[in-house]
């Protein structure tokens, strides 16, 4: 059986991104206090969640992807704790090119790569389009969607919301950040109103186990997929 403990930080984001990186870096330490191998911080982790106005000024807290300061010190991190760590941020590709990106990095400080957010809205209160380009990166995915992802996929989900009311508008983010099973089963679960560092031991067996019963990964059909994207 081979177990992998992994948490998720599930916080709220304030207007400086220092006060939110070090709010970040101190979860971060009680993930690691608690065992945990893989920690997942949430979308945007370095701000609050600008997306709620429409306002250039934001553009402040794009950094540069991998050299810029948070994945520099994240990587110290993930080394002094020998932890791998999923890192979400605003990425500044160049000026004028930003995205809503997710940084891996390894248990030994080094840099694996990252995900660019693939899918953009832009509705009220989630003004992302303003803000980002869609990735360009490939596509790698509330709990309707990432249940979904687990039983279609086989696979273990960790889902992170942020919690509270931030500073830029009535969003009341209703934190419940949580673990699915290759099953869809929820096993873990944090707070709807609360800070939480949500560690569990994730048992990949489990992956194989689901995957000799339900065969839904095996059995897609991404060559007959062609029709309903091109229209």
């Amino acid at each position: 059986m081979t177990v992998v403990r992994s948490a998720l930080i599930q916080t709220f984001g304030s207007m400086s991104m220092e006060e939110n990186v070090e709010r970040q870096i101190g979860l971060i330490h009680q993930a690691a206090e608690q065992g945990a191998q893989i920690t997942c911080l949430q979308e945007l982790a370095t701000g609050p969640y600008f997306c709620q106005v429409q306002d250039p000024k934001y553009y402040e807290f794009a950094e540069p992807v991998p050299d810029g300061p948070t994945v520099r010190r994240m990587r110290e991190l993930a080394r002094q704790h020998q932890m791998v760590l999923v890192v979400p941020l605003y990425e500044l590709e160049q000026t004028g090119v930003y995205y809503n990106t997710a940084v891996v990095i390894d248990a030994d400080g080094s840099y694996l790569g990252k995900y660019r957010k693939t899918h953009i809205p832009q509705v009220s209160g989630f003004w992302e389009k303003f803000y980002f380009r869609p990735g360009n990166l490939g596509y790698p995915t509330w709990k309707i969607e990432q249940v979904s992802h687990a039983i279609a996929n086989g696979y273990w989900v960790g889902t992170i919301n942020r919690v509270g009311v931030e500073p830029l508008g009535d969003d009341d983010f209703y934190g419940t950040s949580y673990f699915a099973t290759p099953r869809g089963e929820i096993v873990a679960e944090a707070s709807d109103h609360d800070e939480a560092v949500l560690v569990a031991d994730l048992d990949l067996e489990k992956n194989r186990e689901v995957r000799n019963v339900w065969q839904f990964y095996r059995d897609r059909r991404p060559d007959q997929y062609g029709p309903l994207v091109e229209s």
